[in-house]
């Protein structure tokens, strides 16, 4: 807290402890404005990396895979006895090229946003 020992025991509990409050908040500050221009610098070499032709066209990894960060929301990779399991009992629907849903043998429909 930058204080000398003569401050600190002058100090009230109630004084320390909203000291150690303004110093935990400053830190959240200023760990949100690292992870913030993370998030900027990211997006600008994504846009940069995507742009760049290759032979079979341009790449089309997602942001999250190409520089993942701390808070991107956790994809769960799903092995292929899970896939075959998942296909075996459910069909897709797709209408006008895109999937709107899936539907189970038994009948019943699970539709997608």
């Amino acid at each position: 807290m930058g204080l000398k020992p003569n401050e600190f025991w002058e100090l009230q509990p109630k004084d320390i402890i909203i000291m150690n409050e303004g110093i935990e908040d400053e830190r959240l500050y200023n760990e949100t404005l690292h992870l913030q221009s993370l998030r900027l610098l990211r997006y600008g070499a994504y846009i940069s990396y995507i742009a760049i032709p290759t032979k079979k066209g341009f790449k089309k990894d997602s942001i999250a895979k190409f520089y993942p960060l701390p808070f991107d929301p956790k994809v769960k990779e799903y092995s292929k006895e899970e896939i075959t399991v998942f296909f075996d009992t459910k069909e897709p629907i797709i209408t006008n090229g895109k999937l709107r849903g899936y539907k189970d043998k038994n009948g019943k429909t699970e539709l997608l946003n």
